[in-house]
């Protein structure tokens, strides 16, 4: 997988490690970047039918980018199993279809 190397990027990394949540502008930031880093990600997100909301984007952004699920977790101020549940509903919602996490975050990457 490919590595990315932005200022946003580590600072989110080291907030998970920190176990810290990021900010709106923060989340704001991150969202500007995947537009330059990702281009047209964000817009693929919608084109199987479900339009994610802000957070659910934010959770793409973040898998698209190689962050942990227990860093997600951290990050958007949820335990890891309710992140886990949404990435299942997620997988549901966007791919018509059932499916774990894992292949959910599989999917997200080859975007």
């Amino acid at each position: 997988m490919r590595q990315y190397n932005n200022d946003i990027i580590g600072h989110l990394h080291w907030l998970a490690a920190h176990g810290k949540a990021a900010t709106d502008e923060e989340w704001q930031e991150l969202r500007g970047v995947a537009n330059i880093l990702l281009p047209g990600f964000i817009e693929r997100l919608s084109t199987y039918g479900y339009a994610p909301n802000l957070r659910e984007t934010n959770l793409c952004i973040l898998i698209r980018l190689g962050f942990r699920p227990t860093e997600c977790a951290v990050l958007m101020g949820m335990f890891v199993s309710t992140l886990s549940n949404l990435r299942k509903r997620l997988h549901t919602r966007m791919f018509g279809m059932s499916g774990g996490a894992r292949e959910f975050d599989e999917k997200i990457r080859q975007l």
